[in-house]
């Protein structure tokens, strides 16, 4: 059995919209991955980024994946940005691109033989500056583009690459993924995953 980490933010520990629980370990999308077949660590918290300070501390990727790495996994799955996009961090794609790979030599360092499948977060909605202070318009607009960095980064580094807007819709409260967005996530990965 395949060992599969999986390192992300709040959709990762499946938060749901509004904050009105988590998602059981059945629903959310790692726990999809699990029910196909493969064992599944868990590594979500909630307003985690790549590289950038927030006003809680501990949220930094870049403070965390080391400790993360310290086990051996076949394959890391790893879906990070959507907190980087708050109006307090990047704001264009070289920011973006910048911070990505500032995380990704990290990994690189650290991630041994394991694959890697970065996931370019689901596109922000347009509304989400009247949902949330954090983000604004260029929040978003930063969102419908990012998912091309991080395919570039992807094939400079020979990684696999899915983009979770092809298989989630956010809605909602404009940034995390309803029950059956976990879902087609989650498979989408195992057929990335069955395919490695």
């Amino acid at each position: 059995m395949k060992k599969i980490l999986c390192f992300g933010d709040s959709n990762t520990f499946g938060y749901m919209p509004f904050g009105v629980g988590r998602y059981d370990d059945n629903t959310r999308y790692p726990g999809v991955i699990r029910n196909n077949g493969y064992e599944v660590i868990e590594d979500g918290v909630c307003g985690r980024t790549t590289i950038f300070e927030d006003y809680r501390p501990g949220l930094k990727g870049i403070d965390s994946i080391v400790n993360a790495l310290k086990a051996k996994y076949d394959v890391i799955i790893i879906m990070l940005g959507s907190n980087d996009y708050k109006k307090n961090n990047v704001r264009c794609l070289d920011d973006i691109n910048s911070a990505l790979n500032k995380f990704l030599d990290l990994v690189d360092k650290y991630k041994g033989d394991s694959k890697i499948i970065l996931v370019s977060p689901a596109y922000l909605l347009s509304d989400i500056d009247k949902t949330d202070i954090e983000y604004d318009k260029l929040s978003y607009e930063i969102s419908l583009d990012a998912h091309k960095v991080y395919e570039d980064v992807s094939v400079e580094r020979g990684y696999c690459f899915l983009d979770a807007s092809k298989y989630t819709k956010i809605g909602i409260d404009n940034c995390h993924f309803t029950k059956e967005d976990h879902y087609k996530l989650g498979m989408a990965l195992v057929e990335v995953l069955n395919k490695m």
